[in-house]
C-alpha cells in the first residue's frame, strides 16, 4: 500500500520501481537587458515585474554583453539583439505589452507616454503628461549624489506615474512623480557606472563659441549607424556605448570638449558618465538635450540630402551664437 505523505513535509518519494519524482519550487523568470537609463527600458522593466511576472529577476549586463552570456535566454529586452527591443517607430514597452496581450488601460497610456518621449521626437505630444514625466525622470536621474539610480527607485517612479494615469490625475510639477528617498537604501544596480562622475551640461551657444574660437571639440552620437546616417551633428563620430573600449582618454587629451549625445540625450548621458569613468574628464552632454536641442537652437546638422560635415562645421563656426542663418539639411 503507498501512504500519501503531506507535500509540505516531503519534497521526494521513492517507489519500490526506483523511480524517484523531485518536487522543487518553480524557478523564477529572469530578464536581461543592457545597462542604461533611458525611460524606454526603465518602464520596460517596471510592466515585466508589475503585469509579466512579479517574482521575475531583472538582470542588468554591461552593455555589449552577448545573449550566448545570458544562456541564449529569450527574456532578453531593450538592447540591439534583444527579443524585445526598439524599433524606428516602437518602443520596446509597447512590444513587450504587444506580446503579453496586456488590456490593462493605464499601461497603455503610460506606453504611448514612453513614445512620445522615445521615439516621438519631432512630433507634438500625444499625451498632455508625456512632458511632465520627462521632466521628472530626467529629475529622478539627477539625484544630489551624482549616483546611478536604483532599480527600486525607478519602479517606484512609474508606480507614481501610473497611479496618476488611474486616478486620471494631472501632476502639477515633475517633483510630484519622484519616489522617496527610501528607495534609495534599498540595492542598487551593480555595474561599473555606479562609480561615474557628474556630468556637466553646457548650452549650444557655449560648445559652438569653443568651436568658433578654434578650440577642439568632439562630438560623439551614439546612435545606431542608420539613425546617424539620417542626420548628425557635423564632424561627429559615430561610437554607440558597446563600443566604448575604442575610444582611449589619451586621445581626446587635448579636446577642450568632448560632447556625447543622441536624440534627447538620454543614450548621451548614459555615454557621458561612463566616458568620465574611462578618465574623459572632458566630457559632457548639451542643453537643450541632444540633437533635437542643438536643431531647435538653430545650429545646423549634417545629413545624406544636405549639408555635408565640411560645409555644416564652417557654417558652425559662422555662427558662434547659434540660430545659424542657413540650417541646411535639418533633422527629421
Amino acid at each position: 500500500m503507498v501512504r500519501f505523505l503531506s507535500f509540505s513535509r516531503i519534497c521526494v518519494l521513492a517507489l519500490s520501481t526506483l523511480l524517484i519524482v523531485s518536487c522543487s519550487q518553480p524557478e523564477r523568470d529572469v530578464y536581461y537587458t543592457w545597462e542604461g537609463f533611458g525611460p524606454d527600458k526603465w518602464a520596460s522593466a517596471w510592466f515585466i515585474q508589475r503585469f509579466v511576472s512579479p517574482n521575475a529577476d531583472i538582470v542588468v549586463m554591461p552593455a555589449g554583453t552577448g545573449t550566448a552570456q545570458m544562456g541564449d535566454s529569450q527574456n532578453t529586452f531593450d538592447f540591439p539583439e534583444a527579443t524585445y527591443k526598439r524599433t524606428e517607430q516602437t518602443t520596446t514597452f509597447a512590444h513587450l505589452l504587444q506580446a503579453t496581450q496586456t488590456q490593462d488601460d493605464n499601461a497603455k497610456r503610460l506606453v504611448d507616454i514612453v513614445y512620445d518621449i522615445e521615439v516621438n521626437f519631432w512630433g507634438t505630444p500625444s499625451d498632455p503628461m508625456a512632458d511632465i514625466v520627462e521632466s521628472g525622470f530626467r529629475q529622478l536621474q539627477r539625484n544630489k549624489d551624482a549616483e546611478p539610480v536604483p532599480m527600486a527607485c525607478y519602479f517606484a517612479f512609474f508606480d507614481n506615474v501610473y497611479n496618476y494615469i488611474s486616478n486620471n490625475l494631472m501632476p502639477q510639477s515633475p517633483s510630484e512623480l519622484l519616489p522617496s528617498y527610501r528607495c534609495y537604501l534599498e540595492e542598487k544596480i551593480g555595474t561599473a557606472i555606479a562609480d561615474a562622475k557628474f556630468v556637466p551640461e553646457l548650452s549650444v551657444s557655449d560648445v559652438a563659441q569653443a568651436i568658433a574660437k578654434g578650440e577642439r571639440v568632439t562630438f560623439i552620437d551614439v546612435r545606431e549607424p542608420e539613425e546617424f546616417a539620417e542626420n548628425h551633428i557635423p564632424g561627429a563620430l559615430n561610437v554607440q556605448l558597446r563600443r566604448i573600449n575604442e575610444l582611449n582618454a589619451s586621445d581626446y587629451a587635448d579636446d577642450a570638449l568632448v560632447v556625447a549625445y543622441c536624440v534627447k540625450d538620454f543614450r548621451g548621458f548614459e555615454m557621458a558618465k561612463a566616458l568620465r569613468m574611462k578618465g574623459f574628464n572632458n566630457a559632457v552632454i548639451l542643453n537643450p538635450y541632444g540633437i533635437k536641442g542643438w536643431v531647435h537652437e538653430g545650429m545646423p546638422v549634417a545629413s545624406k540630402d544636405g549639408l555635408s560635415d565640411e560645409q555644416g562645421i564652417a557654417l558652425i563656426k559662422r555662427c558662434p551664437q547659434g540660430h545659424c542663418e542657413m540650417s541646411l539639411g535639418g533633422a527629421k
